[in-house]
Formats: structure tokens, sequence, C-alpha cells
């Protein structure tokens, strides 16, 4: 199926590329990432509380 899906976008991967694109995509591996989990983005919107 993950072939299929690559086969689908057009593209020719590799064993071990659809292997890191499926532990790229894993959801403990996209909480500890800063750029997917929203943390990242989340500081920008929050604003300090002054007493």
């Amino acid at each position: 199926m993950k072939k299929d899906f690559s086969s689908f976008l057009g593209k020719n991967l590799t064993e071990y590329q659809v292997q890191q694109v499926v532990e790229h995509c894993s959801f403990d591996s996209m909480k500890k990432n800063p750029t997917t989990n929203g943390t990242e983005y989340l500081l920008h919107f929050i604003r300090k509380v002054r007493h």
C-alpha cells in the first residue's frame, strides 16, 4: 500500500525512503518535532501576562 501511494504521487521511492517517510509521519515522531506539533507556532500567539 505504501508503494501504491508513492506511485500515485508519481514518485519512485526505495524501500529505505518509504521507511523514512513512515517513520517521519508516525505520531510519536510528530509529537517530538516542534515544527509538526505546533509548539513552534504557539509561542507567537500566546501573550505574556503582565501583572
